[in-house]
């Protein structure tokens, strides 16, 4: 988040950065904090994160990565998520099937 940002702004800017997309109207879905968020990067530094998620049907452009925060990207139904996700990113996407009567 750069200063001055809103969380709205945040998300929108970084998946234009990272992604190439451009994202519009955006729907709060939940924020996650707490010791599950909790995270060691290899370079010694911790955090406790605070994650502001949000869903969209509003997406244009193409993908592509931006070569440093990834290399590969791709669309996948809730069905057919890759296996390999974080413990973090799979408490998310596990509380949204709930919500949705996925899973």
């Amino acid at each position: 988040m750069e200063i001055g940002e809103s969380t709205i702004e945040t998300a929108q800017r970084e998946i234009r950065e990272e992604t190439g997309l451009e994202i519009g109207t955006l729907s709060l879905f939940d924020v996650y904090s707490g010791a599950e968020f909790f995270n060691e990067y290899p370079n010694g530094d911790q955090v406790f994160s605070v994650s502001v998620v949000y869903f969209t049907h509003d997406v244009h452009g193409d993908l592509k990565p931006d070569g440093q925060e990834g290399l590969e990207l791709g669309y996948f139904s809730l069905e057919d998520l890759p296996l390999k996700l974080t413990p973090q990113a799979r408490t998310i996407v596990e509380s949204f099937w709930r919500k949705n009567g996925i899973a």
